[in-house]
């Protein structure tokens, strides 16, 4: 479809166009994901399922069960490539099964087997995405990390998933922010991280001890490393991600008011704070 066609949807409220078939237009919109043309691809592409998958509801149970399979395979193609653009399709992808993902917390229809595929993709993909690029100039946001943290944070909210499975999501947090790359991230990504841990805090299944030990591998990477922080850019990177997101943490604790809930974890959040503060 011309772009003219997809821009008079956007003005008419995202409203499905009469006289389409809901299938070819879908695929198409499916397509555009892997497109480095940032209108085509977010835009339209992700916008218009957006309000298509959650606001209108316009597919069935069957129909996102299709798509979901279909967006957990794209998140292997071209992984482990770097500075190319099919980074655009595995992190939009994983956009979109956010959407899926959201949809189920509202009106359930994935089963357990269903949303264990979405997590262990989405933890593979976590830890195996090495372009972690959160803006490519000339062709817009790639944001893997942030995307990625979208769909974990909504997993983190379905009632099946097990206090296992909540243990697996914060250490690919700690896993993922700890992993030393020469990457810095400045696109929202250490609100998102955050707010993957508050979904987690809600769900009122981990004694506290579990995220004291948890915020404890961020104080031994500081132990390991607190002599070689200014020598190294990948080192430092992961200090500032970590630092970043600390802060964050912190902050959304005390605006969520869940901070009362785990007292001597939001304090130790404050004093792993300051030991990677200058």
């Amino acid at each position: 479809m011309e772009r003219d066609f997809w821009q008079a949807i956007i003005v008419n409220n995202y409203a499905f166009p009469a006289g389409h078939d809901a299938v070819s237009l879908t695929n198409e919109l499916l397509e555009y994901l892997a497109s480095p043309d940032e209108e085509l691809r977010d835009r339209f592409a992700y916008n218009i399922l957006a309000r298509w998958i959650v606001r209108d509801g316009l597919y069935s149970p069957q129909d996102l069960r299709d798509m979901m399979n279909h967006l957990l395979a794209n998140l292997t193609l071209g992984l482990g490539e770097q500075n190319t653009d099919s980074v655009f399709l595995r992190s939009y992808s994983a956009l979109v099964l956010s959407l899926i993902v959201f949809r189920h917390n509202r009106a359930p229809f994935l089963d357990e087997g269903e949303l264990a595929a979405i997590l262990d993709g989405a933890l593979d993909y976590w830890m195996r995405e090495i372009d972690l690029r959160g803006y490519v100039v000339g062709k817009g946001l790639a944001a893997p990390v942030a995307h990625v943290a979208d769909l974990l944070r909504f997993l983190a909210r379905c009632p099946i998933l097990s206090e296992v499975d909540l243990l697996r999501i914060l250490d690919a947090i700690a896993d993922r922010l700890l992993l030393e790359a020469p990457v810095i991230f400045h696109f929202d990504e250490d609100d998102r991280l955050a707010l993957v841990v508050i979904e987690v805090v809600r769900r009122d299944l981990l004694p506290e001890l579990n995220f004291g030990e948890w915020l404890g591998r961020f104080n031994a990477w500081q132990n390991a490393h607190e002599n070689d922080i200014r020598f190294d850019f990948a080192v430092h990177a992961t200090a500032h991600n970590v630092k970043h997101f600390l802060r964050a943490l912190y902050c959304r604790l005390e605006l969520s008011g869940v901070s009362e809930q785990l007292a001597d974890f939001h304090s130790e959040v404050l004093a792993t704070i300051k030991r990677y503060s200058i």
